[in-house]
């Protein structure tokens, strides 16, 4: 990716990044950001940006990768969970190669992208940043100097525009407090059926699956089912769900009869091999005549 035509940070930006020690948070850029969690986020990458020339990698959470280092993350570094840290992206970055974004990229704040040896990397779209930001505290500053001349229709505009701004930040808490809830009671959930503890890691990624669309019963059933099976490895639960959410099974019902036509199949699989390899031979030319005759097609002798 080319940095070299994304800009340099203008001096309100710049101000904006000297303040990164104790990671103050900037309510006015929830009127670009539309979000308390982006704003946050969108400070930091400000400031890794400016200290690395507008290009630095960052791991998502604690991993394995030789280039990670303790603390070197951003969950780590904002204490934001997965979710979170999903949520915050979507709302100001753009990611190359990524088939859908929700912000197009002439109008995202930040590039980012995943190289080959699994390593992302992010910069500023310092050229948009600065337009929007200084849009912020000019109209700020514009409205203080003029606040007496304000009439009571601009008054009631503003307000309307805060009250949706407050209204934005309210569903999104709320929302996360709800899958924060669910979040608990799946830890439990899993400790108590499998008998062991479940890291933060294994519980943002169940807490994902909720986000994605799956229904919680859904996700306990998967839980449930390594349970029965004695199968204790979270890799089993995983491929259960994303099996599931492939396949586009969202609810328990969904679930449940994918389920039982999985296992009408085995079952008869299983009969049929029990009997006489003659028999068995019969029933694998009646199933060729029967699809034949569904294809309008016949059977060769």
């Amino acid at each position: 990716m080319n940095i070299s035509n994304l800009g340099e940070p203008s001096i309100i930006c710049k101000a904006i990044v000297e303040e990164k020690k104790s990671l103050v948070y900037k309510p006015a850029l929830n009127e670009i950001t539309s979000s308390v969690l982006s704003s946050i986020l969108l400070q930091q990458i400000m400031y890794w940006a400016e200290k690395s020339d507008n290009k630095f990698f960052k791991f998502m959470s604690p991993c394995k990768h030789e280039k990670y280092k303790k603390g070197d993350s951003w969950q780590e570094e904002l204490g934001f969970s997965k979710y979170e840290l999903r949520t915050a992206f979507k709302n100001i970055a753009f990611k190359l190669g990524k088939s859908k974004n929700k912000i197009k990229k002439k109008d995202a704040f930040v590039i980012y992208y995943t190289d080959s040896k699994r390593l992302t990397w992010y910069s500023i779209n310092w050229n948009v940043l600065n337009k929007a930001i200084n849009s912020i505290y000019s109209e700020n500053l514009d409205s203080r100097n003029t606040k007496e001349n304000v009439n009571s229709k601009d008054t009631k505009e503003n307000l309307s525009t805060e009250n949706t701004i407050l209204t934005e930040i309210t569903t999104e808490i709320t929302t996360e407090n709800t899958y924060k809830e669910e979040g608990k009671g799946l830890a439990q959930f899993y400790e108590k059926a499998l008998g062991r503890t479940i890291n933060s890691y294994q519980l943002d990624l169940l807490v994902s699956y909720l986000n994605d669309g799956l229904s919680l019963e859904v996700v306990v059933l998967a839980i449930k089912k390594a349970s029965v099976n004695n199968i204790y490895r979270f890799s089993y639960i995983k491929e259960l769900l994303d099996d599931w959410l492939a396949q586009g099974l969202m609810t328990i019902k969904q679930v449940k009869g994918y389920l039982n036509q999985r296992k009408g199949k085995a079952k008869k699989k299983k009969n049929e091999n029990d009997l006489p390899q003659n028999i068995q031979n019969a029933l694998s030319l009646v199933e060729e005549c029967e699809l034949a005759e569904e294809l309008g097609g016949e059977v060769d002798d």
